[in-house]
């Protein structure tokens, strides 16, 4: 499902279904056979919540988007360690910090929404109790979303206005911020 929503076209999967859409991503070899099988069997339905999902909405009314923003920029060391200690012995490194943000969203005001797409499964307990299934999200990608909101907010000089996880195994986004 996350290589679907890498590669479709948003104006086909609207005017002629996901299935079309899968048939012409594994036609110009975006996706494999298996791929789009696993798709069909296991994975549509997920999908169409995303293209029924306010997110979604969001971004086909935004004023921009971009799909698999990527970025690399370098970053203070010491922005990774709350150890005073630590920070003073890596106070003159740099790291390089890289990634690929699933989908950016430029709203007509002008603000920004990042979105990711994640795979993890989801407990019956997370579903029951909607603050457990958020806490736990930022436990396992919270690093990576900071990642993310540092790399938003250099590149287009603000931080997002809110940040989302799409969560393909229940359908549903899930606003973290």
């Amino acid at each position: 499902a996350h290589a679907f929503l890498q590669f479709c076209d948003y104006e086909s999967v609207i005017e002629n279904g996901i299935d079309l859409e899968i048939e012409r991503l594994k036609n110009e070899r975006f996706i494999t056979e298996r791929t789009a099988e696993i798709i069909i069997k296991k994975q549509k339905k997920q999908l169409e919540g995303f293209f029924k999902s306010d997110l979604f909405a969001c971004a086909r009314s935004s004023s921009e988007i971009w799909r698999e923003f990527k970025f690399g920029m370098f970053r203070d060391a010491k922005d990774f360690t709350e150890s005073e200690e630590t920070r003073s012995l890596v106070a003159d490194r740099r790291i390089y910090v890289q990634g690929s943000i699933d989908l950016v969203i430029r709203e007509n005001d002008g603000s920004i929404i990042l979105c990711d797409y994640k795979t993890d499964r989801v407990t019956q307990e997370e579903l029951a109790d909607r603050s457990l299934m958020i806490r736990n999200i930022k436990d396992r990608h919270g690093d990576q979303l900071e990642q993310y909101c540092y790399a938003i907010e250099k590149i287009f000089g603000q931080a997002p206005r809110s940040i989302y996880i799409y969560l393909l195994s229940i359908g549903e986004s899930v606003e973290i911020k």
